[in-house]
């Protein structure tokens, strides 16, 4: 279990649990620290269990991601899916 904002210590606790995340394309793909020093869950292994995360999260997908894609409220409801949680390295990307 991690907080928010994020403490060094729960940072180096997300890395144990992490994997290395690669970067590139089809047989591109290669991890190297030199070039992206970024670690990565898949998202079945995350759950946020603060009852307020789920309510923030679809509030904001219905006020700044409607806004900034120029979809007109309500003309359809957007979908919010994690795709993984990269953690970044101080000085990477």
């Amino acid at each position: 279990m991690v907080g928010l904002p994020l403490s060094e210590r729960d940072g180096k606790s997300i890395i144990s649990c992490s994997a290395q995340a690669p970067f590139g394309h089809g047989e591109r793909t290669v991890v190297d620290r030199e070039v992206r020093d970024t670690w990565e869950i898949e998202p079945s292994n995350i759950k946020f269990l603060n009852p307020a995360w789920e309510p923030y999260v679809q509030n904001l997908a219905m006020t700044s991601v409607w806004q900034g894609l120029g979809v007109a409220p309500y003309s359809s409801l957007p979908k919010c899916e994690l795709y993984k949680l990269l953690l970044y390295e101080t000085g990477s990307q």
